[in-house]
């Protein structure tokens, strides 16, 4: 693979990532199902990307937005 596909393969990880967190932002702590979707959907993300940096990205995606639920992180506004 050369560097340009690794880099774009990299892009697209992020970009994912991105987009699996913009799908569940506002999730809030009692809708059960979005949680279980957003395992689900991680796993998938997991599985298509296939790296280690993919599996950070996930971990990180669902702390965060467990954290945005329990309101830990504090807005920039």
């Amino acid at each position: 693979m050369s560097d340009a596909e690794k880099l774009k393969a990299k892009y697209n990880a992020f970009s994912d990532a991105w987009k699996l967190y913009k799908k569940y932002f506002g999730t809030k702590n009692h809708e059960q199902a979005k949680w279980d979707a957003l395992v689900k959907d991680a796993v998938e993300y997991q599985n298509k990307h296939d790296c280690l940096m993919a599996r950070t990205f996930a971990m990180g995606v669902m702390e965060q937005l467990e954290e945005d639920a329990k309101g830990i992180c504090l807005d920039t506004d």
